[in-house]
């Protein structure tokens, strides 16, 4: 199973480090290292990908457990000497580079990366970096772009706002697919990353934080599972609120009867065309003393600024990018 989770291009193998946790041990210490994980690790050291260099994406990566790495450097690292390289890797690169000392195994240590072994003639770790970037988007684009359903009909009136379509986005897709949910929900934690590193730098710049805590909100059953999701790889609280939207029919009427004040609200959802669900949610989040003022989506109809009025909105992709045959109008 873990094989899956690896992107391949011509000169490397490439996963992010969480999605090999989530394949070995599920999201139970989803920033921690454990044996499981090196042993799936090793797995795929030994069979696949042969030659081509082993890269690793450590964001959120926070802690090794005790000597895990001990037997993957002694017994499989320096018998096949296939170069590994590690990303995103500061959580946790003072402990590797104790145990590559420790067992004598050759290393190059940068800012923005660990190479671990000998240097491969031809070989640009700078430009590697750049081509797992640029494949994790294609990656994203591609997951997306399947998950558009033409409708039998030349147009359909969507259910959240005044607009016709020749078909929709269809998050049940990406649901049903372990390796399409992983993938988008990774890179979902990564914008909801960016929003708190922003959030912090406005704080410490500006004072205090002025809510009392910060927290994701899903408002729909498609959007719920990817918001669980990331909490869980970002360490993270989050609520849920069953039907207040699209469709608003509310049956969650005890989370209001104890909603904790003076919260700022993520909201984290899938596909996003005039906004309606995500204004619904702020306008209830204000009605309880507490704040959404950014949002997160796997995609939008229109560009993040045109919703910048209301609330400020990251995004994976442009729906029309990955799906050009789409069609949206007023009705």
């Amino acid at each position: 199973m873990s094989r899956v989770f690896f992107l391949e291009g011509k000169n490397f193998l490439y996963t992010r480090a969480q999605l090999l946790i989530w394949s070995a041990q599920g999201l139970n210490n989803p920033s921690i290292v454990q044996k499981s994980f090196v042993d799936h690790l090793t797995h795929v050291y030994e069979n696949e990908g042969s030659g081509k260099v082993l890269i690793l994406n450590f964001k959120r990566i926070k802690d090794i457990a005790a000597h895990c790495f001990d037997n993957f450097f002694v017994e499989h690292f320096l018998k096949i000497n296939r170069p590994i390289l590690l990303t995103e890797c500061s959580g946790i690169q003072t402990s590797i580079m104790n145990t590559l000392k420790d067992k004598n195994v050759p290393f190059l240590s940068d800012p923005k990366y660990l190479w671990v072994g000998s240097p491969k003639e031809g070989v640009n770790p700078d430009l590697l970096i750049k081509d797992i970037l640029e494949q994790e988007n294609e990656t994203i684009n591609n997951i997306v772009g399947a998950s558009f359903i033409k409708s039998s009909d030349k147009k359909m009136l969507l259910t959240s706002t005044p607009i016709v379509s020749n078909g929709e986005f269809d998050a049940s897709i990406i649901l049903r697919n372990p390796v399409s949910f992983a993938w988008v929900t990774i890179k979902l934690a990564d914008l909801f990353e960016e929003i708190q590193e922003s959030l912090q730098k406005e704080s410490s710049e500006g004072g205090k934080f002025k809510y009392s805590k910060l927290k994701i909100l899903a408002v729909s059953l498609r959007g719920s599972p990817f918001a669980a999701a990331v909490a869980n790889l970002s360490n993270s609280e989050f609520d849920a609120i069953d039907h207040l939207g699209p469709a608003h029919k509310l049956f969650d009427n005890e989370f209001f009867e104890n909603v904790q004040k003076g919260v700022l609200y993520i909201y984290l959802g899938d596909f996003v065309i005039g906004g309606t669900e995500i204004r619904i949610a702020q306008t209830y989040a204000r009605i309880f003393e507490c704040d959404l003022t950014h949002a997160i989506a796997i995609g939008s109809l229109l560009k993040p600024e045109s919703y910048k009025k209301h609330f400020s909105l990251l995004r994976l992709v442009s729906l029309k990018t990955v799906e050009p045959t789409c069609e949206f109008t007023l009705s």
